[in-house]
């Protein structure tokens, strides 16, 4: 399929959005209004309704109808420096409908919404591709149970003893860094912002360049590059979309 991109205003979306019958916006999506009374906000949203009926068309429809009923969805949300990570991807069969928000000066307050839909294939290298470039990590990485971090405390200390799992762990992920992104991937729609299940990791930036990193009983983060962490959203989509099938639709095998 030709892919089709649009451009709104936070609020613009928003109104969008509610025209599908959605109240909360796709996560990491914000919108804060900046109107000072009730009258001035309801004067924009009419504004804004009215400039979306003269664009609505069947493309855009598409999008929306992908976007309201995926069988999967990604978000990544984060920070890369001091700008905010906006990013919300949905998949449905062949089609995918990727949202990017624009920062603003306010972490609380996103921007301007771009929308593109587009070949399903296509959308884990153009969420990957929105992180800034980074060389893998040229360091070993660390691996850690979060039982060793549990029993740390109860540990005494011993002098000319290895670093105990705490502070190892502190001295790897307490660096600055440059970028901070989950990466999550949740089946099915989301009617609010209610914790779900979902397979995902996260992505840090480090001065010796960039790790994945994974939760759960282990932590491990491990160095990274750009065609490896496409590659986990591959496979997580995929896992995520075969199981929502096998669950809601009789006719897959």
């Amino acid at each position: 399929m030709s892919r089709r991109d649009w451009s709104f205003s936070a609020l613009g979306f928003t109104v969008l959005w509610r025209a599908v019958e959605r109240d909360v916006l796709p996560y990491p999506l914000q919108y804060r209004s900046t109107a000072e009374t009730v009258a001035d906000y309801e004067a924009e949203w009419k504004s804004e309704a009215a400039g979306l009926h003269r664009r609505l068309d069947e493309s855009l429809y598409s999008a929306l109808r992908v976007l309201a009923e995926p069988e999967a969805r990604i978000e990544m949300a984060g920070f890369s420096g001091k700008d905010k990570l906006r990013v919300h991807a949905a998949v449905h069969y062949r089609h995918a409908v990727l949202l990017v928000q624009e920062p603003t000066s306010s972490p609380d307050r996103g921007g301007a919404v771009h929308m593109s839909l587009m070949d399903a294939e296509l959308v884990s290298r153009l969420v990957i591709g929105l992180l800034p470039d980074a060389a893998r990590g040229s360091g070993p990485g660390i691996e850690i149970s979060r039982h060793e971090l549990d029993a740390d405390d109860e540990e005494p200390y011993r002098v000319g003893a290895p670093a105990p799992p705490r502070a190892r762990a502190e001295q790897f992920f307490e660096r600055p860094r440059s970028t901070i992104a989950h990466v999550a991937v949740y089946a099915g729609p989301a009617w609010d912002n209610r914790p779900a299940p979902a397979r995902g990791f996260h992505v840090m930036d480090y001065p010796d360049g960039r790790y994945l990193v994974r939760g759960g009983p282990t932590i491990k983060a491990v160095p990274t590059d750009t065609t490896v962490v496409r590659t986990q959203l591959d496979r997580a989509i995929h896992a995520t979309v075969t199981a929502f099938r096998e669950e809601n639709d009789p006719s897959y095998t």
